[in-house]
């Protein structure tokens, strides 16, 4: 089992070096643990910026309402009294990204889990942290600060994606481009 626990370890933290889209390293982390974890059901929740609750990740539901309770409620790690289920935050560079919930179908969590858990939900809140900092500035590379639209080179690059799928699928292309007189104007009255 330690060698498992490394090779997960390893796995997770080599996500990161291929994908950065939370939407795809938290399925590819859940099914990491699920197999790593088989007798019990892991429950990865992240962060809503702003919201300051806790949105499931995966799987795609939950319907254990203690589990869904205690993640929104409680931001520290909770060993339940009949230690079958357990709750840890995700944790990075002290921002807390997320919560992963555990619970056991069959017996207490043991402490070996338990200790593999705690060093798992490190490597976990790092992983999701580098992804949300690599959005963060992919979308300040392809978007204008003072309109919000995307740039040029964002542009030329989807009309680069587009070109070759019209290639690709033999298909017609079309674009329009307009010009509109004295659209400063529109600005300076309404706004960027």
């Amino acid at each position: 089992k330690n060698i498992d626990f490394h090779e997960t370890m390893k796995n997770i933290a080599k996500i990161i070096e291929t994908q950065y889209e939370l939407s795809y390293v938290i399925p590819i982390i859940g099914e990491m643990l699920d197999k790593f974890f088989t007798d019990y059901l892991v429950y990865i929740f992240i962060k809503e910026e702003g919201y300051g609750i806790n949105a499931l990740a995966w799987p795609s539901a939950c319907h254990d309402k203690n589990i869904l309770n205690i993640v929104n409620t409680n931001h520290t790690e909770e060993l339940s009294q009949d230690k079958k289920t357990y709750i840890l935050p995700l944790v990075s560079e002290t921002k807390n990204v997320g919560t992963l919930a555990v619970k056991s179908t069959n017996e207490e969590i043991t402490v070996k889990d338990i200790d593999y858990l705690q060093q798992l939900s490190k490597q976990i809140a790092t992983t999701i942290n580098r992804a949300n900092v690599y959005a963060e500035i992919l979308k300040h590379a392809t978007l204008d600060a003072l309109t919000g639209f995307y740039n040029r080179r964002q542009l030329e690059e989807r009309l680069k994606q587009e070109v070759s799928n019209a290639k690709r699928q033999k298909a017609p292309l079309c674009g329009i481009m307009t010009d509109i007189d004295f659209f400063k104007s529109v600005n300076d009255t309404y706004g960027h």
